[in-house]
């Protein structure tokens, strides 16, 4: 067997495989899935949100990830901490979902609600180790925002 020429070294090749950045803007989206994914440095629990474009038939089937801190009891503590939630506030008021009491719905309540987002990138410099320049994207869910009283 002899090895496959491919034309261009795997460096290369992995970054041209790379699908092109989702312009800045603001998208419909629906929630295609959402996966527990606790974040790394404390275990607290939060959610993994898929949420796919629907209204960019240029875009089609293309996905961001949008991350749901979930209110948690701190092991060190024993006390609830409710840090950090904005994102799963967020989430629920812009997909529409109504929560009374004390319970969130599991996460399957949510896979196929719709909603709309704003996608942006900002371009940080290189490190000394690493001088090439990375691109982080933001998602940002849209939310009609309760009034909060008179304003006056």
């Amino acid at each position: 067997m002899s090895p496959i020429d491919l034309g261009i070294g795997y460096e290369e090749m992995e970054r041209l495989a790379r699908p092109p950045l989702i312009p800045d803007g603001t998208y419909e989206f629906v929630v295609a899935k959402i996966e527990d994914s606790p974040v790394q440095q404390s275990g607290r629990p939060q959610w993994r949100c898929q949420l796919t474009i629907i209204n960019r038939p240029d875009l089609v089937n293309r996905s961001v990830f949008y991350y749901c801190q979930l209110p948690w009891v701190d092991p060190d503590t024993k006390e609830w901490d409710y840090s950090n939630t904005f994102g799963l506030v967020n989430f629920i008021n812009g997909t529409g979902m109504e929560i009374h009491g004390k319970s969130l719905p599991d996460k399957e309540a949510f896979q196929g609600r719709a909603g709309v987002m704003k996608v942006g990138h900002r371009t940080r410099k290189g490190t000394e180790g690493d001088p090439e320049p990375t691109i982080d994207q933001s998602t940002s869910i849209v939310t009609k925002r309760k009034s909060g009283g008179v304003v006056g």
